[in-house]
């Protein structure tokens, strides 16, 4: 299955929020429908929306971003581990069950071989190693995704502000090593994608992008391909995936061989005079689900999350992206 990749190197730290938006603590995965709609956003701001405004669509569908790093010359990409049990031979399995419990990213060539069902051997000869939540085929010798916190000042904008006293807090920040960052996988018509990625890497991904956080460089790779199973009826998803109807869900057809996980997607608006305004909520399967569809994209691109309280004017749409690419899977 071949794809368009693109690589983000970030230039500065990077802070996403998590639902209670707690800036002591950073997600550290930046899903597909934040990532669609800061896109969206950044058209906004070029005049260059057009049918975009009315559709919510981009033309092409985009996975959530994962991790990457450079080594031997070589970028090794990271895959969110699909839900399921990692095969093993069972010595190994005994030995290793609490470190196989915690592996949440797979490296390339392990994430095809838990694709099609085969057996991956660990600290081989070819090497297959679990650094923390990550299984990799090379030796990972430090952390090359890691996290900093930091204190920051709030500065109250009157004296009823916080009494007029400045406050201090702290806030978590990813931080890359040279040579890493996040990746994401397009399938579509990518041309307006690539000139909104050209705008939103000089304004920031994140939040407290006012004070240069979230700032990056893209480079696209064509061509990339994932080895996946020739047949197999189940599919794990890339990206946050909100079925476009019922019709769809059912679609999926349930196995006992599913499993998925539930994330409640929402947060704040961003337009100018309406930062303090939530949007509505939205259900969505987390990546790494399991489900049983023989559909290679799946889900509703255009999900209206616009508020509609009395006297609250906004006088646009607020989409938000739930199509997914999905990836078969044996199970």
């Amino acid at each position: 299955m071949e794809y368009q990749l693109f690589r983000i190197n970030f230039k500065t730290p990077l802070h996403l929020s998590d639902p209670r938006g707690d800036y002591g603590y950073s997600e550290k995965l930046l899903h597909s429908d934040t990532l669609y709609a800061a896109l969206i956003s950044a058209l906004a701001r070029i005049g260059k929306l057009g049918s975009v405004s009315a559709t919510g669509d981009l033309e092409c569908t985009i996975t959530s971003l994962f991790p990457f790093v450079k080594y031997d010359d070589k970028f090794r990409y990271f895959f969110p581990r699909p839900f399921g049990n990692i095969l093993v031979d069972e010595q190994q399995q005994k030995l290793k069950l609490k470190e196989l419990k915690r592996i949440a990213w797979l490296e390339q060539p392990c994430y095809e071989a838990m694709l099609k069902k085969q057996q991956i051997q660990l600290d081989d000869k070819k090497g297959n190693f679990i650094f923390g939540k990550y299984l990799s085929s090379f030796p990972i010798e430090e952390d090359f995704m890691f996290a900093q916190t930091v204190p920051r000042i709030a500065v109250p904008r009157s004296q009823s502000e916080n009494n007029g006293d400045t406050r201090i807090f702290y806030m978590e920040r990813i931080y890359f090593t040279e040579n890493a960052g996040l990746f994401f996988l397009a399938q579509g018509h990518t041309p307006i994608l690539e000139e909104a990625l050209q705008v939103l890497q000089h304004e920031g991904i994140g939040t407290d992008r006012n004070v240069g956080q979230g700032f990056f460089e893209f480079e696209k790779e064509d061509h990339f391909s994932l080895n996946v199973p020739d047949e197999a009826d189940h599919a794990t998803n890339l990206s946050l995936f909100c079925p476009t109807d019922q019709s769809e869900l059912m679609g999926i057809q349930q196995s006992k061989h599913a499993r998925w996980e539930i994330l409640k997607r929402g947060g704040w608006i961003n337009t100018d005079g309406l930062t303090g305004v939530r949007k509505k909520s939205v259900h969505m399967f987390r990546e790494g689900s399991v489900l049983q569809t023989p559909k290679a994209v799946l889900g509703k691109v255009n999900v209206d999350l616009t508020p509609r309280a009395e006297g609250l004017m906004v006088d646009h749409t607020i989409w938000r992206c739930g199509r997914s690419i999905f990836i078969p899977i044996k199970t």
